[in-house]
C-alpha cells in the first residue's frame, strides 16, 4: 500500500496515475516523432531532389515576373512610380537583385556534392532566399518590407511541391 501511494499523487479530490500518463505522454511522443525506416527516408530524399527543379523553375518565374512588371510600370510612368513608392527605385532594384542572386546561389548548390547530399536544405535555402533575403536588404536600407504576395506564394509552394512528413520542423 506504501509502494502505490508513492506512485499515486492526490491533488485536491481527484487521484493522479503517473505511470498511466507517462505512458499516455510516450505515446503521444510516439505520434509526433515516429521511426522512420530507411526506405522511406531514402524515398523522400529522391522525392525532393526530384521536385526541387519544378521549384527552381516556379520561383525563377515569378522572380522575373515581378521584376518585369515593376521595370515596366517605372520605364512606362516614372513620376507616377516614384510618387507611389515609399522607398527609392535603387532599393528596389538591391532587393531584387539580391533575391535572384541568392536562388542563382541555391541552383549553383544544387548542383553541387552538397545538394546532392542535403536537398533538404537547398529547398529550404530556395524558400529563405525568396523571402529572407528581402527582409534583410531592406532592413539595412532602414525600411520594413512585408511582402504578403511572396509569402503566400511561398507557403502555397511548400505545401504543394513538398507533400511529405518534414522530421526537423517537429523538433
Amino acid at each position: 500500500m506504501a509502494s502505490q501511494a508513492g506512485r499515486k499523487g492526490v491533488l485536491g479530490r481527484v487521484a493522479l496515475d503517473l505511470p498511466s500518463i507517462r505512458k499516455g505522454l510516450a505515446q503521444l511522443w510516439q505520434l509526433i516523432h515516429p521511426v522512420e525506416s530507411a526506405e522511406y527516408k531514402a524515398w523522400r530524399h529522391r522525392f525532393v531532389r526530384e521536385r526541387l527543379p519544378l521549384v527552381f523553375w516556379l520561383v525563377v518565374a515569378c522572380l522575373l515576373t515581378f521584376i518585369a512588371l515593376n521595370y515596366y510600370i517605372y520605364l512606362s510612368q516614372p513620376q507616377n512610380y516614384i510618387k507611389r513608392q515609399l522607398v527609392s527605385y535603387d532599393i528596389i532594384r538591391a532587393i531584387y537583385s539580391t533575391t535572384l542572386l541568392s536562388v542563382l546561389a541555391c541552383l549553383l548548390l544544387y548542383r553541387s556534392r552538397f545538394g546532392h547530399r542535403y536537398p533538404e536544405a537547398i529547398f529550404l535555402g530556395l524558400s529563405w532566399s525568396t523571402t529572407m533575403v528581402s527582409q534583410l536588404v531592406a532592413t539595412f536600407y532602414g525600411l520594413p518590407n512585408a511582402d504578403l504576395i511572396a509569402w503566400t506564394l511561398l507557403f502555397t509552394a511548400q505545401a504543394t511541391f513538398m507533400p511529405v512528413r518534414w522530421t526537423w520542423i517537429c523538433l
